[in-house]
């Protein structure tokens, strides 16, 4: 395993260590869908409070380049959008989803409502020797509405541009 995926594996971890402490109940990590230019992959799929969380984790060992949920444009919003729209067609059916929620020594296998979804982005901060610095969790990140708007405003300012 090379350096950005130790990096990485070390921030989902984490992220999902800190859905678990906030009361979220974590349904799939690393879901992924489809093939070719149209595969996918959703780094946590949680849930809380009859809400679907779609988190995409994005981890740094410094802000050199940047912030981490920068590095989240429109083409990954459109593919997380995508691969959303995938796991909610597979396991979303009449608003609710099955899973298996801890109980004591056990786990039940329950039918959880779903009544809002929501994009976040998750970002993992790392010392030099790999140690937490820090997590954000920033919630409703985006929409699926945002990427085509995104598109719009920047086409809108390069043809303003051009025509100074």
């Amino acid at each position: 395993m090379n350096d950005t995926r130790k990096i990485g594996a070390i921030g989902e971890e984490a992220a999902e260590n800190h859905l678990k402490n906030s009361k979220h109940l974590i349904l799939v990590t690393n879901y992924q869908s489809g093939t070719g230019e149209f595969a996918g992959e959703i780094d946590i799929v949680a849930w809380k409070d009859d809400c679907l969380v779609f988190a995409e984790v994005k981890t740094r060992s410094s802000n050199l380049y940047g912030e981490p949920m920068d590095a989240v444009d429109i083409r990954k919003m459109k593919a997380l959008v995508r691969t959303a729209a995938a796991f909610e067609n597979d396991f979303v059916k009449n608003g609710r989803i099955f899973a298996y929620v801890p109980f004591l020594f056990f786990k039940l296998r329950k039918r959880l409502k779903i009544k809002d979804r929501r994009h976040d982005i998750i970002e993992v901060l790392l010392s030099r020797d790999g140690k937490i610095e820090s997590i954000r969790q920033h919630e409703n990140a985006f929409t699926a509405a945002t990427p085509k708007r995104l598109e719009k405003y920047r086409k809108r300012e390069r043809n303003r541009f051009r025509s100074n």
